[in-house]
């Protein structure tokens, strides 16, 4: 699993460390599957403050189309760990879609019920 990040340069050199280490702590389980991860975090409208922080983050899986996440936060930390926690949540729906689609078993099983 790669991981692309690109961080503005407003932000401390930490923000990078914060998104690598998100990014293991919600995503190694789907190592397999996940060929990509991308990883922008930016502040949208400079220092006037408020919710303006955003992190964007695109997951390139195999054959599933690519998820895209998109959260706004006051912080960075918020901003990555919102985005990570629905990343985790939607690869696993994904993945899960795509081993139910090609299970044979399953394919039998609804065949036989519609008959």
């Amino acid at each position: 699993m790669r991981i692309k990040c690109r961080v503005d340069d407003s932000f401390p050199k930490m923000v990078e460390d914060w998104v690598h280490r998100r990014a293991d702590l919600k995503l190694s389980r789907f190592a397999d599957v996940i060929q990509e991860v991308s990883v922008t975090v930016q502040d949208v409208n400079g220092p006037r403050g408020g919710i303006d922080v955003q992190c964007i983050i695109r997951v390139k899986m195999g054959r599933a189309p690519l998820v895209i996440i998109r959260e706004m936060a006051e912080s960075p930390g918020k901003a990555i760990i919102r985005a990570f926690d629905r990343a985790a949540r939607t690869v696993a729906r994904q993945s899960r879609r795509q081993t139910d689609s090609f299970e044979p078993g399953r394919l039998r099983d609804l065949a036989s019920q519609s008959n």
